[in-house]
């Protein structure tokens, strides 16, 4: 349901952009709201990517010392501490500023080009972690016998299996749940993984066939969503049978392994390089939009740059040692964010191309001249009840997701 709200909103976006010959969203926004909607809007992008950056930190810390452990094991036979979030020995608390000091400085490159080749090389670790998921979930659904009823606490009576990810006992089914009611946390989540809103103008802006703009967002759309459906149904099985602790899964799913798996430790060392190939680019994205705004270029001068490098290193730093929940850190910014981006300010431009021409802005009521872009003109047309009814439970979708985001499910 998310996913196509997400689609619907932002094919708003589009058909208004390409109307008005505005290609960027805060340009888009700032003809409908002036200059404070301008400033809004490139706020709660900063912000929403920010908190992409915190949830990068943290999974690249995990994993960094999840692999110093292994490594630690397998050549001193000992892991690193025993105690992983304590600051009496090196920990999870202690790992986060050695990554500080390497991201600091790949943050610091003032080419865009290094970014974008930086970049580039993350789509083979990404293919091979969702191989990795889906494979975990294929074998669980052939070496689990799976039941709607039943207690959670079978484990107990096969301690054998527990820490063994390739335990094969079939012997006792494993119990899942069909409905859980904290699921409106999880569409926090969604949300995110599905914005595409501040920049799809920008992206569609060079398609060959503009005509075809809404078809291709759909394809793009379906595409997103059916990964989304395989990974989080199969991880859902793959994370609850055998081998893993029963119960809630870990917001950091590779967390559940131990850190001598040869495969969660390939994995590991895979999201390392991955992160920081994301980080940076992502940074870069949030410095052009800042710096572009105040200074009006995205290159001030070299101290501005330190500058900038050390606050979002720093804080991203703190966020990983304070609250290593990245489910968590991705679920509230993209409520918080999505609400602004998703359900509110595309209803307000479904206004915009339904409502009836105003002679308050010329620049409004441009409306595309070749017959490529006829399809997006607004319409003077007054929508119906109906559809003024439907567009309206959009925000409220958004806020409802929002609130809850506070809600503990146990509370519900």
């Amino acid at each position: 349901m998310i996913g196509l709200v997400a689609f619907y909103t932002c094919s708003i976006i589009v058909r208004l952009g390409f109307s008005l010959e505005l290609y960027d969203t805060p340009d888009l926004i700032a003809a409908m709201w002036g200059i404070w909607g301008r400033r809004i809007t490139v706020f709660m992008s900063a912000v929403l990517m920010l908190g992409a950056l915190m949830a990068y930190n943290v999974i690249l810390n995990s994993a960094f010392y999840k692999v110093l452990d292994a490594l630690s094991i397998w050549m001193a036979d000992k892991p690193l501490a025993e105690c992983t979030t304590c600051w009496g020995s090196f920990s999870t608390h202690y790992t986060p500023f050695i990554l500080m000091g390497v991201l600091a400085l790949l943050l610091n490159m003032k080419d865009k080009k290094s970014y974008i080749r930086l970049n580039s090389k993350g789509i083979y670790f990404l293919l091979t972690t969702v191989s990795f998921l889906i494979a975990v979930g294929l074998r669980a659904l052939g070496v689990n016998k799976w039941t709607t009823h039943g207690s959670s606490d079978w484990i107990t009576d096969h301690k054998h299996c527990e820490g063994d990810w390739n335990c094969v006992d079939t012997k006792y089914e494993v119990p899942i749940k069909l409905f859980n009611n904290g699921f409106l946390v999880t569409a926090g989540v969604v949300t995110l993984s599905f914005f595409l809103h501040n920049c799809v103008i920008i992206i569609m802006k060079n398609n060959q066939e503009p005509e075809h703009n809404i078809r291709d967002l759909a394809c793009g759309y379906f595409a997103t969503g059916f990964c989304y459906f395989l990974i989080g149904l199969l991880g859902y099985f793959g994370f609850s049978g055998n081998g893993f602790p029963q119960g809630a899964i870990a917001q950091n799913a590779l967390d559940m392994f131990q850190p001598t798996n040869p495969f969660a430790f390939v994995i590991r060392m895979v999201l390392c390089v991955q992160m920081t190939t994301v980080y940076p680019m992502v940074s870069y994205l949030v410095r052009v939009q800042l710096f572009g705004f105040f200074y009006g270029t995205d290159f001030p001068s070299r101290k501005h740059l330190i500058v900038y490098s050390l606050v979002v290193t720093s804080l991203t730093t703190i966020v990983t040692i304070t609250f290593p929940n990245v489910g968590s850190i991705v679920a509230f910014f993209g409520a918080i964010c999505g609400l602004y981006f998703v359900y509110l300010t595309p209803v307000i431009m479904y206004a915009k191309l339904t409502g009836k021409p105003s002679t308050e802005d010329p620049k409004k009521l441009q409306t595309a001249a070749t017959e490529s872009l006829m399809y997006a003109a607004p319409s003077s047309a007054p929508p119906s009840r109906l559809a003024v009814a439907l567009h309206c439970l959009i925000p409220v979708l958004g806020l409802v997701i929002l609130v809850f985001q506070f809600v503990p499910p146990a509370a519900l």
